[in-house]
């Protein structure tokens, strides 16, 4: 298999860019235009650089297309490709990829936790997100991630802490053949 794309999603505050920041290694290349995190054969949309809203959404919602375009043109030969969060999780980029990719496998985690776990967390990083977008953004990421086969998708537990979680990724992610024993 060439190409893996995975995406990661959830409701915010339960730590998904906190998961794929910890699939990176510590030394990254920021692309600015549009914002992509690239290491060797890993690519990550977005930005990756240590703020409380980081990864995919540095990329604004009208940026989507230009990240796919540039992504054809600069990263396709990247063995994983991350998307963390909203703003690449709908049916039109699996499309593209599907269109544009032939050699690809697409996988998908939903971290998923108790109400009062995100609203806990998004309180202690200091977000004020109003209760009806939160429940919106929840729909949406089950929604999206019931469009993968069974085998092609994640459940993670975000009720325990990061390293719980990174763990459970980590093995899944190796018995599917992305990682290699690392992580």
């Amino acid at each position: 298999m060439g190409c893996t794309i995975l995406w990661v999603v959830g409701e915010p505050g339960l730590g998904k860019t906190t998961l794929v920041r910890r699939l990176l290694p510590a030394r990254v290349a920021l692309h600015d235009n549009p914002k992509w995190t690239v290491s060797g054969p890993l690519a990550a949309a977005g930005h990756y650089s240590g703020h409380v809203f980081d990864g995919a959404d540095r990329v604004p919602y009208n940026g989507v297309d230009d990240a796919l375009a540039f992504w054809g043109a600069h990263l396709s030969s990247s063995t994983l490709t991350l998307f963390d969060g909203d703003r690449f999780s709908y049916s039109g980029v699996r499309g593209w990829f599907c269109a544009n990719v032939f050699d690809q496998r697409q996988l998908c985690v939903l971290v998923a936790a108790d109400a009062s776990v995100g609203a806990e967390r998004r309180a202690a990083r200091g977000s004020n997100q109003s209760p009806t977008w939160v429940k919106g953004r929840m729909t949406k990421a089950r929604k999206f991630w019931e469009t993968f086969d069974r085998e092609d998708r994640l459940l993670i537990d975000a009720d325990g802490d990061q390293d719980a979680m990174f763990s459970h990724l980590s093995r899944w992610l190796t018995e599917q053949g992305v990682l290699h024993g690392e992580g």
